[in-house]
């Protein structure tokens, strides 16, 4: 018999980010879908959050409203590792 399960884990690439950066997790981050002005920011934490910085802005607009936002991609490798550890 074959067990599957399904979990939704809306915010791994922060969580990949911020256990390759702990210090970030004090500071507004956000993870981007590329490292040009225009790219769209896919999740921020809560620091980001509370100073206007939401999924779907781009990057440009983000660092506008917090100018000290730090801004990462997330390598797919570190993707692929994250889920294999669950």
């Amino acid at each position: 018999m074959v067990h599957l399960a399904c979990i939704n884990l809306p915010l791994l690439a922060l969580q990949v980010l911020q256990q390759q950066e702990p210090a970030l997790r004090e500071r507004a981050a956000a993870v981007v879908e590329s490292a040009r002005g225009q790219a769209l920011v896919l999740q921020v934490n809560a620091h980001a959050w509370k100073r206007g910085v939401h999924p779907g802005l781009r990057q440009a607009a983000a660092l506008a409203l917090a100018e000290d936002l730090q801004t990462r991609t997330v390598p797919q490798d570190a993707m692929g590792a994250a889920v294999t550890q669950i």
